[in-house]
């Protein structure tokens, strides 16, 4: 039983390290890109492949196809989308 623990805390330490590293690539990044001054267009297209990363360690194949479908969509249409979404009031 305390085997099985050991194990447990050591994958939760690891996946916590895996996503700490991710905020923390995903923070400097954007930082960059926005003190080298580049458009939201550029800064779409990171998060995009940033996006695209991430659903490649989805196991399920399925969820996978989902995932890598939300991040292929084109910085035209998400404009699109965001124009045609209702303002908050």
């Amino acid at each position: 039983m305390t085997e099985k623990r050991t194990e447990v805390r050591a994958g939760l330490r690891q996946a916590f390290a895996v996503r700490d590293r991710t905020i923390v690539i995903w923070l400097f990044t954007l930082s960059m890109a926005t003190l080298a001054g580049c458009s939201s267009k550029e800064l779409y297209k990171t998060d995009q492949a940033w996006q695209e990363n991430q659903c490649f360690r989805i196991d399920d194949i399925q969820a996978r196809s989902r995932c890598l479908s939300n991040a292929s969509v084109s910085y035209e249409q998400y404009q699109r989308d965001v124009d045609a979404a209702p303002q908050p009031k």
